[in-house]
């Protein structure tokens, strides 16, 4: 498969899985009874758990077709998840200033999520997936 497809998919399959973990996530904290930054956290970090291992197995099956190194993908995955959220809080900090805070609220993650899309993929691609 190309890499141009290969990233497509990769894209893909990026957000589909954003919208199930916003869903499982949400079912979890109400679970949790709705209230708290403790209970949104622990909701958040729950379903970080089920979505790295079906990530992992979609990135390996569908996208790649190569074994890869789960440990690798562990790593991989934890370090996006410091980039993106860096360049949320930056992106958060300049669109702030410039558009105000509420509409930098509501595109910032969207658009570090866009920004860190590359790096992750050459990660898994050249790394992980090798």
């Amino acid at each position: 498969m190309q890499v141009t497809h290969q990233f497509f998919f990769f894209l893909i399959n990026g957000v589909l899985l954003g919208f199930l973990a916003l869903v499982f996530q949400i079912g979890v904290f109400w679970l949790l009874g709705s209230s708290g930054n403790f209970a949104y956290a622990i909701a958040s970090a729950i379903t970080y758990i089920p979505l790295i291992a079906i990530n992992f197995v979609i990135q390996r099956a569908l996208i790649f077709h190569a074994e890869g190194v789960l440990t690798r993908f562990i790593m991989a995955s934890i370090f996006i998840m410091f980039l993106v959220s860096t360049l949320s809080a930056l992106a958060h900090d300049i669109i702030g200033k410039f558009f105000g805070v509420t509409f930098s609220t509501y595109i910032s993650f969207g658009l570090a999520s866009l920004l860190g899309a590359a790096p992750s993929f050459m990660l898994s691609k050249l790394w992980v997936f090798k």
